[in-house]
């Protein structure tokens, strides 16, 4: 019976002890190799004194290590952070304080000087450590009550928060997943996002839960060798966010690839819209396609069957097996349908709260139905209609106030994005030297269509009220995206403020 998250691992081993795990460039490891490894890497930990609740850092990016290392701290009982290498040495410092991690795997030599009371090792360390010591597992010490993994999240405003997942959150999350995704040991999960990211930890947990192939990728630089490596690794599975499906149209000479091999594909990150969904059946044609919506406090909220993406195409879909969502008002009442508040969440996936905050964490889960009980007050808004499924409308702290009326980003930007020629679409809003906020819309086109800001102006004039209309217009090369591809409009209002684009039209 599976009680603990590595229960996957040896269960997956004993069944598929020869078939190969996970491939990443040209390295490859079999399930028995695989396990053979992490209880290497556990038994090193036990060595250094790393037991029960004590936290691992691994920050080696997307790579074979990083697996060996998640599910070899699990061995060893305890708890695994992995966190994107390439983000500020700033906030991966910040991660080593606020966990007090005894161990972080890391290549950054700058990080390792910084924190000398952090044993660190690099890759070169690692490989030696999995060739001198023997697989002996640690005496399994935990429950699924324990936390199993602290996932922070970007902080692109302000700094990192680590969600606190249990075992048991983990579990439940995968189960529910892999249920409506019918996952198989049959499947192979191509993964190019980012294992720091828990969309793409997932799909390494997903794949080892039922005894899939992973491949996965380093970065999504090259979307053309992607598609080359999903065709010639015949993926069935593709996990997607929106930024991913932009540079993937943008590659028109993917038919020459044979895709048919791919059962599903899945986005989330951010909302899919009408173009979205026509560059996936267009690259895809045979495959079904998932549109998906959550946030890192409880994994997933809502799914979308492929049946309903034509008739209920801007919904993010209902909620996920053994999870209820609904929506409240400003006094946490529950709301009907079609009434807009914020999501709020009910399951076995919700976090135990954030690392070292409490009162954030009282923020975000307050008393439920039953005594004891933590429900999850998501921050973003939308409406459910009906029959249950939930339209998002924006983030609760990202709807601005302007002109007396407050506006929802999304509603303006999806105005935008169903026009032809427009790629991208990004509203933020600046505060004039009258005090008061301005909308400021910022734009990517296609190369084969001429969209101007007139052009622009004068479709939201057509489509939106007159006080959600942008000030200004701006068309660029490219919005910011962070390290999980979602587009950062921190940065790109401090583009907008240090090096403001040459033309605009004021509304």
């Amino acid at each position: 019976m599976l009680y603990l998250l590595q229960d996957y691992l040896q269960e997956s081993a004993q069944q598929f002890p020869e078939k190969i795990a996970i491939k990443c460039g040209s390295s490859k490891l079999t399930y028995a190799e695989l396990y053979r490894k992490t209880a290497q890497f556990a038994a090193y930990l036990k060595q250094k004194g790393v037991g029960r609740g004590d936290r691992v850092v691994v920050a080696f990016g997307n790579c074979i290590e990083t697996a060996i290392a998640f599910w070899g701290t699990l061995q060893a009982n305890a708890i695994v952070s992995i966190i994107n290498p390439e983000q500020p040495t700033s906030k991966i410092t910040y991660v080593l304080q606020d966990s007090g991690a005894k161990i972080v795997c890391i290549n950054n030599l700058e990080i390792i000087a910084a924190n000398p009371g952090c044993t660190s090792l690099d890759l070169n360390q690692f490989s030696s450590i999995l060739n001198t010591f023997h697989p002996i597992l640690p005496q399994r010490q935990c429950i699924d009550l324990d936390l199993a993994s602290i996932i922070y999240t970007s902080g692109s405003t302000g700094e990192p928060k680590g969600v606190m997942m249990t075992h048991r959150n983990m579990l439940a999350a995968c189960k529910s997943i892999n249920s409506y995704l019918h996952n198989s040991s049959e499947d192979v999960i191509f993964c190019a996002l980012p294992l720091s990211f828990d969309y793409g930890l997932y799909q390494m947990i997903m794949a080892i839960s039922v005894g899939a192939t992973l491949i996965l990728e380093k970065n999504f630089l090259l979307p053309m060798l992607a598609l080359k490596k999903i065709a010639q690794e015949k993926a069935t599975a593709v996990p997607c966010v929106p930024s991913m499906i932009n540079l993937f149209k943008e590659h028109l000479c993917f038919k020459k690839y044979d895709l048919s091999s791919v059962r599903y594909v899945t986005n989330t990150g951010a909302a899919l819209n009408y173009k979205h969904i026509e560059y996936l059946r267009e690259l895809f044609p045979t495959a079904l396609i998932y549109s998906m919506y959550g946030v890192t406090e409880c994994k997933r909220c809502t799914y979308l069957p492929p049946e309903e993406i034509n008739s209920k195409p801007n919904s993010v879909g209902r909620a996920i097996p053994n999870t209820e969502i609904f929506v409240v008002d400003d006094s946490g009442n529950i709301l009907g349908t079609n009434q807009v508040g914020q999501l709020v969440v009910r399951g076995s996936t919700v976090m135990q709260g954030y690392w070292n905050k409490p009162e954030l964490s009282d923020e975000k889960l307050k008393l439920g139905f039953f005594p004891t009980e933590k429900l999850l007050y998501t921050g973003d808004c939308g409406y459910l209609d009906k029959e249950g499924y939930f339209y998002f409308k924006g983030r609760l702290d990202e709807i601005i106030k302007c002109r007396g009326i407050k506006v929802s980003p999304k509603e303006v930007e999806d105005i935008v994005l169903r026009l032809e020629g427009v790629r991208e679409a990004a509203l933020v809003s600046i505060e004039s030297y009258k005090g008061e906020n301005e909308l400021v819309l910022f734009v990517v086109t296609t190369k084969k269509e001429k969209v101007t800001e007139l052009f622009l102006r004068e479709q939201c004039r057509q489509n939106l009220e007159k006080e959600k209309i942008p000030s200004f217009f701006y068309i660029i090369d490219s919005l910011p995206k962070n390290n999980n591809g979602k587009i950062d409009k921190i940065a790109l209002l401090h583009r907008f403020l240090y090096a403001k684009p040459k033309t605009n039209h004021k509304n």
